[in-house]
């Protein structure tokens, strides 16, 4: 075993010039940028939700409640390709009076959410109050966003690039 330890040695005292060289020097910044935009769109989700004694009923109300809900978006002027299906479920309900171990199945849910683009803001109130009308019955929430978000990124960017900079010219400034 002694043998072997004199050749590792070796060749660990010839690679250490190499260990010993100068690693190069660095600083690592990171910038930050952020903007505002006004949004241009909105997405609003929302659905329509029915319980029924038996999976069928409840999916047909449900259906017939969409159709509603669709018919009225169309007539909003919201074009197909604008409407996109979120969720859609069917599920079981239980009686909540029962406390043995065999849960008795009193009916179905059944239920579907769809999120919308209005690209008119100044729709947005009308078009809820229409929809609720025709068989809308949950509000699943409303986001604002922009339509096309790439000159706000753009400007972001910008201003990550200048802060990092500023950053950088001030931390080798101080490094001498």
């Amino acid at each position: 075993m002694h043998a072997i330890l004199k050749p590792a040695l070796a060749l660990l005292l010839l690679a250490a010039p190499a260990i010993a060289q100068e690693v190069p020097r660095q600083i690592t910044v990171t910038g930050e940028g952020s903007t505002a935009a006004a949004p241009d769109l909105a997405w609003v989700n929302i659905g329509v939700t029915h319980t029924a004694t038996t999976a069928v009923e409840a999916v047909t109300m449900m259906s017939q409640g969409m159709q509603g809900v669709m018919a009225r978006l169309e007539a909003a002027g919201i074009a197909a390709a604008d409407i996109q299906t979120g969720q859609l479920s069917l599920y079981p309900t239980y009686d909540a009076e029962r406390y043995d171990s065999t849960p008795l199945v009193t009916g179905y849910t059944a239920s579907i959410a769809v999120d919308v683009r209005v690209r008119d803001l100044a729709k947005v109130g009308g078009i809820l109050d229409a929809v609720v009308e025709d068989g809308a019955n949950t509000f699943g929430g409303i986001r604002f966003d922009l339509d096309d978000p790439s000159a706000a990124y753009a400007a972001a960017r910008r201003d990550a690039v200048a802060d990092g900079r500023a950053k950088a010219e001030l931390y080798a400034e101080a490094a001498g």
